[in-house]
This record gives structure tokens, sequence and C-alpha cells, in this order.
């Protein structure tokens, strides 16, 4: 199930008649606009539901499901920053779609992605690469994807070609990369890897920059977000998280900067996380669905609470 609820000042109000039994593995992202919200099935279904207070969500769809259900969890969708296109995968198959004016989805692209290996030296084989990790830049038209076999694509959203100087790259050797984000100003992409390493690539070139360790399991989580008009020191936020229950905010808002623990790992796996566009609260999503208010002292201290508790 997908169940819905709204930011109070009390902390979070539950909305059940919104309430969507979308299956098992099911993948989602919400409009910017709040009122639509776009399923991935783990058999290549997706759909859109419109969503209206006090109603049940309304459902359409957008594609079919094709074959088994596998793999499952199914890859997350993402819309761009307008709410105009939304893109989603299943296997190596990327598959884009745009709307305007409350009007159908419209197919954009619709393409499979090659990994080329070499089994031996001379003899050059193709395997497909699956997708596991989509992101859209809220500065510019480049969705990312991210694949098993540790490459990441960039396209172009306004008609699904490849970006200018696209180009394929492995990262950290091979390692599957589980999560990606933008940063706000379009300048560089963060690839999060099974292997515990966040690694920076200048855009659009995907020139290899920075890159940490610090986290010691699969990165399944990379938020990015400006600081609340009126903060003090006006830095873009960004916050990692892991496999594991780690979380860390960076404090300069990059890879460069120091790293504060905010929740040890104890094994308690994070699927997914996300931060308010403004900084103000992050959600986790794991074995539990919390609400942080985003202050580091205090959310360091609710962490060790809730760890100490449960």
């Amino acid at each position: 199930f997908i169940e819905f609820w709204r930011r109070r000042s009390a902390g979070v109000e539950s909305v059940p008649e919104w309430s969507i039994d979308a299956g098992k593995g099911t993948r989602f992202a919400l409009h910017p606009s709040g009122l639509i919200l776009v399923t991935a099935a783990c058999n290549g279904e997706v759909r859109s539901w419109q969503l209206e207070d006090g109603k049940p969500p309304v459902p359409s769809l957008i594609a079919k499901g094709e074959g088994p259900a596998l793999p499952c969890p199914a890859t997350t969708p993402v819309f761009s920053r307008d709410g105009v296109f939304v893109a989603a995968a299943k296997g190596p198959r990327l598959r884009l779609w745009s709307r305007s004016n409350g009007s159908a989805w419209e197919q954009r692209f619709d393409g499979a992605f090659d990994d080329d290996i070499g089994d031996e030296p001379g003899a050059p084989s193709t395997r497909r690469d699956r997708i596991t990790s989509l992101a859209m830049s809220s500065a510019s038209d480049l969705l990312a994807a991210g694949g098993d076999s540790g490459r990441v694509r960039l396209l172009d959203i306004k008609d699904g070609r490849p970006a200018t100087g696209f180009r394929t790259a492995s990262v950290d050797g091979g390692s599957a990369v589980v999560s990606l984000a933008f940063l706000p100003d379009g300048s560089a992409l963060l690839s999060g890897g099974k292997d515990g390493v966040i690694s920076e690539w200048s855009l659009p070139t995907l020139k290899k920059g920075t890159s940490s360790e610090r986290h010691q399991r699969g990165v399944s989580g990379l938020a990015l977000a400006d600081r609340a008009k009126g903060a003090s020191d006006g830095r873009t936020i960004l916050v990692s998280a892991d496999w594991g229950g780690a979380i860390f905010e960076w404090s300069q808002g990059t890879l460069e900067g120091p790293a504060t623990s905010i929740a040890f790992a104890d094994d308690r796996p994070l699927e997914a996380m996300a931060l308010r566009a403004d900084g103000q609260f992050l959600v986790t999503a794991g074995d539990q669905l919390l609400v942080w208010d985003f202050n580091r002292a205090v959310m360091k201290e609710s962490a060790q609470r809730f760890r100490s508790t449960h």
C-alpha cells in the first residue's frame, strides 16, 4: 500500500482516503504540484493517480505492464522540475512521457541500454544494463540514469536524445549506481554506489571529481535542498543515507566539506529518503517511516533516543 500524510505543526496527519494498493515492490513519485502521483510496478506498468481532497485517487494508465514482475522492487520514477516530463525504467528499458494542460501522457522516448564488456581479451560481448536509479535536474533539461554496471548516462529530456557531451562512465569500479542527485545549480551530479562510495561528476561531460567512502553500505539515498529563506549560512543542504541505517549531513553542501553523522549504522536499512525543497524537514523510510525536523543537533539526539527505545 501507498499511504499519504500531511505535515502539520504538531507532526504529521494521515490522509486515509488517498491510500493506494499499488502492488508489492511498486515505486512512486509525486508531481511538483502535489496533485498527481505516478507509480511504477515491477512488471513495467506505469499509472498516474489524480489526487483531490476528500476523494479517493483516480487512476489512469500510462503504460501497460509487460513480462514477468522482475526485477523487484521497481526503479523509482522521476518528474522534471516543471512536472511536464516523467521517466520510468524496467530492467534496461527507459521510457519518458510528457503532458501539457492536463492532457494524456504522451511517450517521447523508449530505449534500452547495453553494457559492453569483454569476457576475454579480443572477445567483446554485450549484455543489457539494468537501470537502477534515475534523477532529473532542477536547473536544466538533463535526465540521469544509473545502471547495474556502474555506468551513468545523460539524456536531454526535451526530446529524449542523448545530451550534448553525452558519454557513459564506469562509476567506482563497476559498482551498481543505486542513487543519483543533481546539485541545485546543475553544475554536477552525485552518484551513490552499492559499494558505499559517493562520487561527484561535472556536467555535462561527466568528468569524475571528488569521491567519498564515508558510507560502509550501499548509498540508498542522496538528497539536496536549498537552505530555508532567512537561514544564517545560506548553504545548500546535502544528506546521504545507506542500507546500514547511517545518515550523514555534508556541511558545505558538497563532498568537499566535512560530514556530520546524524544517525549511526545499526543494520536497520534505510530504503528511501526525501528532503523538502526548502530544507525544513527530512523523511526516511525503512522498517519505520520517520519525519525529522532538520536541525542537526535535534536530529542526532532524536536518532539516539529512537534507537534506544526500538
